[in-house]
């Protein structure tokens, strides 16, 4: 009996080993980052919208009040379809440098700090973020892929769908508009929950647990 106890009693500690590696292995199981679901991507676009809108209100009305001063405003005609009827229309050139600094602070809000840390102000809050194949932040040029793969065709149907607002063809290039927003939304659809723009760029979005 007792000889027995004594060869049973080497093997004990590597037993128990055993039962911590495994026990540690199923917590790194457990802490490992999941595909982030598409309502949660979702989600972090309406916080983004915010601060969308504010970028647009802010831009917009400094459009307007710089063009006025350096007299780019064009007077309405008979029939006035500004956004304030009889106001002055602001200059088509006033129009596009405005969009084009709307883009530009919308990529500076998102890019370099998801480039680099893999996560902006809204994937922040929801414990989101962003990696390239090889795990980690996706760098510059490819975050800079992934944004303009998605954003670009939404801004370039906007701004033609701005401009042809009065004229029979403005209901195209909204229709325009709602199938660059595919793009992103492709997530819904994709096995891997990425969109079209994380298909170009290489990337993922994960979820922390």
């Amino acid at each position: 009996m007792s000889g027995g106890a004594t060869r049973g009693t080497p093997n004990q500690p590597a037993a128990d080993r055993a039962v911590e590696l495994l026990r540690g292995l199923e917590q790194l199981k457990t802490d490992e980052p999941r595909l982030a679901e598409p309502m949660e991507r979702a989600t972090a676009r309406v916080i983004d919208a915010l601060v969308w809108l504010v970028v647009f209100f802010v831009a917009g009305a400094a459009g307007y009040v710089i063009g006025d001063l350096l007299g780019l405003t064009v007077e309405p005609d008979a029939s006035p379809a500004g956004p304030v009827p009889g106001a002055p229309e602001m200059h088509p050139a006033v129009s596009w440098a405005t969009l084009f600094a709307i883009a530009l602070v919308l990529w500076l809000y998102e890019v370099p700090a998801t480039a680099h840390r893999g996560r902006h102000l809204a994937k922040r809050r929801l414990r989101l973020h962003v990696v390239g194949p090889n795990g980690r932040p996706p760098g510059l040029a490819r975050t800079s892929v992934r944004w303009f793969a998605a954003w670009l065709p939404a801004f370039v149907a906007f701004a033609l769908w701005g401009s042809t607002v009065e004229s029979d063809s403005a209901f195209l290039f909204l229709g325009l508009e709602l199938g660059a927003l595919l793009v992103p939304g492709m997530m819904f659809f994709d096995g891997e929950n990425r969109g079209l723009h994380d298909r170009l760029a290489g990337t993922r979005v994960l979820a922390e647990r």
